[in-house]
């Protein structure tokens, strides 16, 4: 034989993807990735925020030693629009004058995309917005979210099944 049938494998080289996160002093990405699992435990499905959009991909259940990926149907899917919160624009560098959400969670029907002052599903099927609730709107004793404040994240309670969003100061169930 030759060097060439060792180095195959190598010229062959695996699909590779490069997603560039976000890179700013004032968001993390970091917790912004939610995995979705089966009864069982195992990692069914994920969903990231990246500088670009959510991106969405199914785990495959057992890759084999011969599979370099183990990830499949991956999508990479804009962001719904979303009028500047007046919160972060203040906080914002100029370079990001668009609103990245403030956190992603993954249920087996919809993606949850989390606003910094509302909340949108979002079907994986169609990939369009199913609803829109903005918590700015109400205003005195009934308004959801005070002045100034804004959403932080999701926190799923696998126990009890229930999902929650919160800010600094408020914790709601959706």
């Amino acid at each position: 034989g030759s060097l060439e049938e060792v180095f195959l494998p190598y010229h062959e080289s695996p699909v590779f993807r490069e997603i560039p996160g976000l890179s700013s002093d004032f968001i993390s990405t970091s917790s912004n990735l939610s995995v979705l699992s089966t009864a069982d435990g195992m990692a069914q499905s994920l969903i990231w925020i990246t500088a670009q959009g959510l991106f969405y991909g199914e785990m495959l259940p057992r890759p084999n030693s011969h599979q370099d990926a183990i990830l499949t149907d991956t999508k990479l899917i804009p962001f719904p629009t979303q009028p500047l919160h007046s919160v972060i624009r203040e906080l914002l560098p100029s370079e990001l004058m668009f609103e990245i959400p403030a956190d992603v969670h993954l249920t087996p029907f919809h993606f949850l995309v989390l606003w910094p002052s509302s909340f949108q599903p979002l079907s994986p099927i169609s990939l369009s917005l199913v609803d829109s609730q903005d918590f700015s709107t109400a205003t005195g004793p009934q308004s959801t979210l005070k002045a100034g404040e804004i959403f932080k994240g999701f926190v799923h309670d696998r126990a009890s099944h229930t999902l929650w969003i919160h800010s600094a100061r408020s914790v709601f169930e959706i």
